[in-house]
């Protein structure tokens, strides 16, 4: 019985110390909310995740990519800003024909996906293209208005067609069988209309939606041939900056930003737990629909800014501005722990719109050095060394 009791006594006297040891780890590893990293709890095995200073940029510029190529995109813009330094055309090209003789009749037809009311009705232009256009724009001149050809057609989006619509025009059959090499036509909204977009399906969709052009033998009521759009594109033509506390990011253009953040003061045995890039925006620039999310990366830079702007390619970071949002903020942990351990060299980030060369999209980031409250910044969660601890 003695041995019995003493047994029973021992298994209570230890499950108490046990209970009694995991109730002290449960109540230290109590973990904030505040800190993302999720890691705040200090013991004698492993040191407390800290908040560094915030590093705000040295360095920003916006940069823009010779010659964009847009013909990938699944639409075509046209668009008018503020003034006729901000604008968008679109232009959509056809094989040359095998036979266009006896040709009755050719129609083209294009599909609306969408469009804004703004300024209420305006009006949208279908010209013939020409190639001395063509070259004008393909060398950097703001769509010659003296080059652009005649009109086909003009037709006003309204009420009643805002969104998806369809539309058919009747080509001249004598103009159709002139063709001799590649042709096609121009997309533009009339220069009087301000804040006006529209936005069409290209050759990237279904047969359902791009542009097409059906001929006619034997009258209007049997198509004898359908042909699709050898290529097509749009072109974005935009103003001069006039905000000096903004950098503009622009998927038509595709205009870029560099940042440059100096993270020298950071020790090199420190481990980077979460590195946060945080960028704001003015949502009152965003053009040409600022009710729409954002996505871009951030990339890091492999050669210094007066050399070029290669970046690797092969390990960027995302991040999305969400609707009626002004700020975002990115994880580019391992790009900054590759800067303060000496991996790489520091060049900075690259910054570009996800959807680049695919929609028009413009947003303006804050870069004024007199407030810092919306400078880009980086904020750093961070473990020191384990050596300076004990």
């Amino acid at each position: 019985m003695k041995l019995l009791y003493a047994k029973s006594f021992t298994l209570t006297t230890m499950s108490s110390i046990t209970f009694v040891m995991i109730l002290m780890l449960l109540g230290g590893c109590t973990v904030p909310e505040s800190n993302p990293t999720g890691a705040s709890y200090v013991n004698r095995i492993i040191p407390s995740v800290e908040k560094g200073d915030p590093v705000y940029s040295t360095e920003a510029d916006s940069v823009f990519t010779e010659s964009p190529s847009n013909s990938s995109s699944y639409y075509l813009y046209t668009y008018t800003g503020d003034d006729l330094d901000d604008r968008a055309v679109s232009t959509v090209l056809f094989p040359p024909l095998a036979d266009s003789t006896n040709i009755d009749s050719v129609k083209l037809y294009l599909h609306q996906s969408e469009s804004n009311m703004e300024n209420g009705s305006f009006s949208v232009s279908l010209h013939t293209w020409n190639q001395d256009w063509q070259d004008a724009v393909d060398n950097g001149d703001d769509f010659p208005d003296a080059l652009i050809p005649d009109i086909i057609s003009t037709w006003e989006i309204t009420e009643d067609s805002v969104g998806n619509n369809s539309y058919t025009f009747d080509l001249d059959p004598d103009w159709v069988e002139t063709w001799l090499d590649t042709t096609g036509f121009i997309l533009i909204i009339d220069e009087m209309d301000n804040n006006a977009y529209a936005r069409f399906y290209s050759k990237q969709n279904s047969d359902d939606l791009k542009p097409r052009l059906d001929f006619y033998i034997d009258g209007d009521t049997l198509v004898t041939e359908t042909v699709y759009p050898l290529s097509d594109t749009y072109y974005v033509q935009k103003p001069a900056p006039n905000r000096p506390d903004l950098l503009f990011m622009d998927n038509g253009t595709h205009d870029r930003i560099r940042l440059q953040f100096d993270v020298s003061s950071v020790a090199e045995d420190i481990t980077i737990n979460l590195a946060r890039l945080i960028l704001y925006v003015d949502t009152l620039v965003s053009q040409p629909d600022p009710s729409e999310y954002y996505n871009l990366s951030a990339y890091r830079l492999i050669e210094d800014y007066a050399n070029g702007l290669e970046y690797d390619a092969s390990n960027s970071s995302f991040g999305t501005l969400e609707t009626g949002q002004n700020s975002l903020s990115i994880s580019v942990t391992a790009i900054v722990q590759g800067w303060t351990s000496n991996t790489y060299d520091n060049f900075g980030f690259l910054l570009k719109g996800y959807s680049e060369g695919l929609t028009m999209d413009r947003r303006g980031f804050y870069m004024n050095v007199q407030d810092s409250t919306r400078m880009p910044r980086l904020e750093l969660y961070y473990t020191p060394p384990l050596t300076n601890r004990y």
